[in-house]
């Protein structure tokens, strides 16, 4: 909260970056599910399991694998750089406001100038990293979903082995997820503490504090995993309505959208504040 008090433009830039996400989720990704979970039984499995063949056919018509190795490395350079670009201005206002350092004009863009180059290489580095990440997790989660879908469908004498396995997976899930979260994210303040080994240094803190972390990672994720779940129920239950109210789904955008911003934003600054307050020297 006192990066949000006394930096309002931080705040501000979030505000402008979930408004695009919203928009994107709202009028693309929900209707894309909702139109994949139409296909088949109405399901969220079925949803998912559709999903993850149009995934992997769209990744198949990129072309050759030397064409699509190309396409996907200038792809991964152009997000990286515009995220860098957005990162490195808004770590420098959120390092300023943790540091009491009173404000100044064009902070942003000197964040831009100074930490631009640093972010840009680990957003090279962990795009790639959790591309491949979320391909693991669709891959892993196909048994668990087609398991699941089979014993809610036909076969109920399966029901124990596709809760056995659903809960395997979401452990594997949950840990695997969390465990490189925690050792890219930590990296960010690192690099813009100025150290020399970023990657030693972040690795380094949440060695150090990985249950205290951890701790507070699981009740982010609780309330993020809880609220947005409400949103999408909420949206998805609209849209399967004869007619829509285009004036409650506006309405879900603009509280979807709040949340949003108001979450990231809090994230982020707990992100930097965990770092500068367990006295990690630079």
């Amino acid at each position: 909260m006192r990066v949000i008090i006394r930096r309002p433009l931080y705040f501000a830039v979030f505000a402008i970056i979930m408004l695009l996400v919203s928009i994107f989720e709202y009028n693309i990704l929900l209707p894309l599910l909702f139109g994949f979970s139409a296909i088949g039984t109405g399901s969220l499995l079925e949803a998912f399991l559709s999903f993850n063949q149009f995934f992997f056919n769209l990744a198949a018509s990129m072309g050759t694998f030397n064409t699509g190795i190309i396409k996907i490395l200038i792809s991964a350079a152009a997000a990286a750089a515009g995220m860098a670009a957005l990162l490195s201005g808004l770590f420098q206002l959120a390092g300023n406001a943790l540091e009491n350092k009173e404000k100044q004009k064009g902070e942003f863009q000197a964040g831009i100038k100074k930490h631009f180059f640093t972010i840009f290489l680990l957003n090279l580095i962990f795009i790639p990293v959790y591309s491949l990440y979320m391909v693991f997790i669709m891959v892993a989660c196909i048994p668990a979903a087609a398991i699941s879908r089979i014993a809610l469908s036909s076969r109920p004498e399966f029901m124990a082995a596709a809760l056995l396995i659903d809960l395997v997976t979401l452990g594997v899930v949950f840990f695997t997820f969390m465990f490189l979260r925690l050792y890219t994210l930590f990296c960010y303040p690192a690099a813009v503490s100025s150290v020399k080994k970023v990657f030693t240094s972040g690795k380094t803190f949440v060695d150090n504090h990985f249950w205290v972390v951890t701790g507070r990672m699981i009740v982010f994720d609780a309330v993020f995993f809880a609220v947005q779940g409400g949103f999408i129920a909420a949206k998805l239950a609209a849209m399967h309505r004869e007619e829509i109210n285009i004036f409650y789904l506006s309405g879900l955008l603009l509280a979807d959208w709040a949340f949003k911003t108001f979450f990231f934003a809090c994230f982020a600054s707990f992100v930097f504040s965990t770092y500068k307050e367990r006295g990690h020297s630079r």
